[in-house]
């Protein structure tokens, strides 16, 4: 079935993306409202690195033999996808296959008031060793604007 929605152009890269969301959103739903509200409660840095383990769950669950880890440095998460099953091809693609985890990736942490852009850094499908995302995590401290006299 992948392979046949791959030959459809953009449409695969829709699709994909919003099999991602819902995978988030259902993966999430699925969770205790304790866990969730757990979770929600915790400083941001502490939410982002849960969240990101239960992202790298989710890509367990939707393919036994995929796996993924994270790591963050200087504000900046990666996390590589090992075996993903969107990104097995018999010959490297001119795009990367990669949209279902960013867009899983991004919702799951929106859903918990963790806003970002995930990006895919590399992909197995265009010939790249492992697919990598991208997880920028800006802080954005609010400040009051000054009063002019």
């Amino acid at each position: 079935v992948l392979s046949f929605l791959r030959q459809e152009g953009p449409v695969y890269a829709e699709v994909a993306r919003t099999a991602g969301a819902y995978a988030a959103e259902w993966t999430v739903a699925s969770m205790s409202p304790f866990k969730r509200s757990v979770i929600r409660r915790l400083p941001r840095f502490a939410r982002r690195r849960i969240v990101l383990g239960r992202a790298a769950a989710l890509v367990h669950m939707s393919y036994d033999g995929s796996r993924a880890s994270s790591r963050t440095r200087k504000g900046v998460a990666l996390v590589t996808v090992k075996a993903s099953v969107f990104c097995s091809v018999r010959e490297p693609v001119a795009h990367a296959l990669c949209g279902y985890y960013a867009s899983a990736v991004e919702r799951m942490l929106a859903l918990f008031e963790i806003e970002t852009s995930v990006t895919v850094e590399s992909c197995r499908g265009t010939g790249d060793d492992s697919c990598v995302l991208r997880v920028p995590f800006t802080s954005v401290v609010d400040v009051a604007p000054a009063e002019v006299p």
